[in-house]
């Protein structure tokens, strides 16, 4: 998490040309040109050494299992080793160069080998026997890894090409061209399957989608100073690390939201690897003058208008007084009745007498009632 090492341990007496972890995360397993092996425990205690190769251990590559591991060197020769024991079970022979890369398939018991014969070979671990052979490259194979389901096989070479292999068909399914140097390292995207990596020896990194033309997707130029040796991407797939001859480790991902590209002009990514300029996302606001709240009499800000003043039309449009009610309406703007006197209110208005009807038992006919104002005539509000 801080980019720091936690532990320097001299291990080899000579130049480390390989390592590689378990399946399980519980070993470490480092090859030097002396074409020793030794056993590293994940708190660095060295276990075991022993000689494998007279010439200089190029590849390791773990079984799925982890009970053996393939090796590659300079000698021409692939082993198959025993790890438990320690002891070598097979040497397969075929190649008439060095031994670039050593890939174990991720799920068969298959192992596919490149080298400086330009050739790809399959073979069994458990007879010693090479299964088939497949010619592509015009140069030296460099490196070489299998994706993650295992159908596909990548090899760059010092043709500076890069090759996808399908293991069902047996043939190459694709070229891919954009390197000015030797390619030196590939791998695969964890998360996505058509998407890898490359590096080569003028410290340039590529992006190649398979199917997607031979063309790179996207390119990395001077991302080191010397030749990239080593890729690595984190099991998430948000962040690449690659090592390089120029005695640098670096670490890459994309921009994060609201950040400038950093393939255009705004900033643009020198051959440090660092951004040269980031553009603002937001234009800050001049300050306030003393005395006022914030936000108010600022620089450009339209002068408030006071609470008393009338609101302006919009442009184009007049104010029109409101139209006037027909006749006979009720009017609703009636003045509001008058507030009742201050004080104790007093007693009700007494109800004047019942009128008694006349001599006779008859009551007197009454007027007809007259319909409230605004209603037409002969409507009567009973219905």
């Amino acid at each position: 998490m801080s980019f720091n090492f936690e532990t320097i341990l001299q291990a080899h007496s000579g130049p480390i040309r390989c390592a590689e972890f378990s399946n399980n995360d519980n070993w470490l397993l480092t090859g030097d040109d002396e074409g020793n092996v030794k056993y590293f425990q994940m708190t660095f205690n060295n276990l075991r050494s022993f000689q494998v190769h007279k010439e200089p251990v190029t590849s390791i590559s773990f079984a799925r299992s982890d009970l053996k591991f393939a090796t590659g060197s300079d000698d021409a020769t692939v082993k198959i080793v025993d790890f438990a024991r320690a002891e070598t079970e097979y040497t397969l022979s075929g190649h008439t160069g060095d031994v670039k890369t050593v890939q174990w398939h991720p799920w068969l018991g298959l192992v596919a080998s490149g080298g400086k014969d330009g050739a790809v070979k399959m073979w069994d671990p458990k007879s010693g026997h090479c299964a088939t052979t497949m010619h592509g490259h015009k140069g030296a194979i460099t490196c070489s890894k299998w994706n993650k389901n295992g159908n596909w096989l990548v090899t760059g070479s010092k043709d500076q090409t890069l090759k996808v292999w399908d293991l069902r068909m047996l043939k190459e399914i694709g070229t891919y061209r954009g390197h000015g140097k030797d390619v030196t390292e590939v791998i695969w995207h964890p998360t996505h399957e058509p998407l890898f990596t490359s590096g080569s020896l003028d410290g340039s990194m590529n992006y190649w989608l398979v199917g997607a033309g031979e063309a790179p997707h996207a390119e990395i130029k001077g991302g080191h100073e010397g030749a990239i040796l080593s890729l690595a991407w984190h099991p998430a797939g948000h962040i690449l690390v690659s090592g390089s001859a120029d005695n640098t480790t670096k670490f890459w991902c994309r921009n994060r939201p609201g950040e400038v590209a950093r393939d255009t002009a705004a900033g643009r990514m020198p051959a440090g690897g660092a951004v040269e300029e980031v553009i603002p996302t937001t234009v800050p606001r001049p300050n306030a003058p003393p005395g006022l709240p914030p936000g108010v009499g600022q620089a450009g800000a339209p002068p408030r208008r006071p609470a008393s003043a009338p609101r302006a039309a919009p442009p184009g449009r007049s104010r029109a007084p409101p139209p006037a009610p027909p006749p006979g309406a009720p009017s609703f703007n009636r003045p509001p009745p008058s507030a009742p006197p201050t004080g104790r209110p007093g007693p009700p208005p007494a109800r004047p007498p019942p009128a008694r009807p006349p001599p006779g038992g008859r009551p007197p006919p009454r007027a007809p009632a007259r319909p409230p104002p605004g209603l037409p005539p002969g409507l009567d509000r009973r219905r």
